[in-house]
């Protein structure tokens, strides 16, 4: 990575600093709550208040899709608080292999498009 490239990603909020593009997704639901946005290296979860996540910290991440299931090990970038007894997680996926990258390939590319898929009666309930 050039030396513009890391002190630019350094200026950037934690939540704009991944450096693959990513995709907001909808009816996605993992161990700590609902996927917001996914990409090939992390992704963006709207995670109950339960636990306390810290950045840094090394988390189980059980994936759920028509696919089948993915269990990956992810870091916490960085945690905010997101309304009452809400909190976001931003998280980096950890090791992936070949066949769990092309199962969140998958994932990724069919969660895009449940926008039109959701009646539209439930479509701000989320």
């Amino acid at each position: 990575m050039s030396g513009h490239l890391l002190e630019t990603l350094g200026k950037l909020r934690p939540q704009d600093r991944r450096t693959r593009g990513r995709v907001r997704v909808e009816l996605i639901q993992t161990n700590l709550g609902r996927v917001i946005d996914l990409s090939g290296t992390g992704m963006k979860v709207a995670a109950r208040w339960g636990y306390r996540y810290e950045q840094g910290q090394h988390v189980r991440v059980q994936i759920r899709s028509v696919y089948g299931n993915l269990d990956l090990t992810s870091q916490v970038m960085w945690v905010t608080k997101a309304g009452w007894l809400k909190q976001e997680l931003g998280l980096h996926f950890l090791e992936l292999n070949e066949a769990q990258k092309k199962l969140l390939t998958h994932i990724g590319r069919s969660a895009a498009s449940n926008e039109c898929v959701r009646h539209p009666s439930l479509r701000d309930a989320a």
